[in-house]
């Protein structure tokens, strides 16, 4: 389950969960949601495969350390 939450400045509140199992779905979603918290745009989002993969060995830790939280 992914979980989208966006506090405005005026302490407004949009949440969104979702259990998209595939890329394509959640990035769909979370463009309803961007726009669902005033955020104006036109297109898709979609996600370019970069000509070298590179890996953010910190990112990869945190979510390890994320989801052992969720777990307990």
């Amino acid at each position: 389950m992914f979980k989208f939450e966006h506090k405005s400045h005026d302490n407004t509140k949009v949440t969104l969960e979702t259990e998209a199992v595939c890329l394509t779905d959640l990035l769909e979603e979370f463009g309803m949601f961007l726009k669902g918290c005033g955020f104006s745009f036109d297109g898709y989002i979609v996600i370019e495969d970069p000509e070298e993969f590179i890996v953010d060995e910190d990112a990869v830790e945190l979510l390890k350390e994320l989801n052992h939280d969720e777990e307990s």
